[in-house]
């Protein structure tokens, strides 16, 4: 996996656990970070968070504010 790809990752899950600790159960890698075609200048990290119970109002507020992080957003 590439650096930025990790750090990302790393970086979301951690925001997630501190928001929602065990909210995400599973995180799993599509698109070009999968197929090994990740480009640090030009791709995006797609990716699919497994939960092990639905979401509620408050864990859905917690995966806007990570996904907002990692966005730059306020």
């Amino acid at each position: 996996m590439h650096p930025l790809v990790h750090s990302v990752v790393d970086a979301y899950l951690c925001a997630i656990d501190t928001d929602a600790h065990g909210l995400v159960e599973g995180l799993y890698l599509t698109g070009s970070t999968a197929l090994g075609d990740f480009r640090p200048q030009t791709s995006d990290i797609d990716f699919v968070a497994v939960t092990a119970n639905r979401r509620d109002a408050a864990a859905v507020a917690a995966l806007r504010r990570a996904r907002a992080l990692d966005a730059g957003q306020p």
